[in-house]
C-alpha cells in the first residue's frame, strides 16, 4: 500500500521522465550547439519547476498529517494556524474574478471569499476537517534551503534539510 508522500515521489519521478526526453532529444547529431545549449537550459527550467512542486506537495501533505494525526487545534502548531490565516486573507484579497460588471465581480468574489473564510474559521475554532490547505504552502523565491525550512515549518518540522533519514 502506498502512502500519500510515496504518490507525490512517484508523481515528480514520472515527471522527470519528459525531462529525460528533452535532454535526449537536444542532443541529437543534426542539433545545433545553440539548440543543445537551449534544450538543456528549458530542461534546467522544467525540472527546478517540477522540484519546487515536489517540495511544496511534500509539505502541503505534512501539514495534513499533523493536522490528521491532532486531536485538536491546540495540538497545531502555532505556525499552521497563523500562515493559514495569513494566506486566506492574502488570497481573497487577491482574487477578484472577471465578469460584466464590478458589481458582478465582487459578488462572486465575495460569495468565494465567504467559503474560505468559513472554512478558515470553523478550523480555528475547532473542525480541523476543514479544507484549508489550498494556500497554506506558497513560496514566493527559487526553492533553496531557507525556502524548504519554511515550507515544512508552517507544520512544526524545523531544519528539514539538516534532517538525517
Amino acid at each position: 500500500m502506498s502512502t500519500d508522500f510515496s504518490v507525490i515521489v512517484d508523481e515528480f519521478e514520472s515527471g522527470l521522465v519528459p525531462l529525460e526526453e528533452i535532454v535526449g532529444a537536444g542532443q541529437t547529431i543534426q542539433s545545433s550547439p545553440k539548440a543543445r545549449v537551449a534544450s538543456i537550459h528549458a530542461a534546467t527550467l522544467l525540472l527546478a519547476a517540477e522540484f519546487e512542486e515536489f517540495v511544496r506537495e511534500m509539505a502541503r501533505q505534512f501539514a495534513r498529517r499533523v493536522v490528521s494525526e491532532s486531536r485538536c487545534v491546540s495540538d497545531l502548531p502555532d505556525a499552521l494556524l497563523e500562515t493559514a490565516w495569513r494566506r486566506t486573507f492574502d488570497q481573497v484579497a487577491k482574487h477578484i474574478p472577471s465578469a460584466q460588471t464590478k458589481k458582478e465581480a465582487l459578488t462572486i468574489s465575495a460569495r468565494q471569499a465567504r467559503l474560505k473564510i468559513n472554512a478558515l474559521c470553523s478550523f480555528v475554532e475547532g473542525d480541523i476537517n476543514q479544507d484549508i490547505f489550498e494556500h497554506l504552502i506558497h513560496n514566493e523565491n527559487n526553492m533553496r534551503a531557507r525556502q524548504i525550512n519554511s515550507l515544512f515549518k508552517v507544520g512544526g518540522l524545523t531544519d528539514v534539510c539538516k534532517k538525517d533519514t
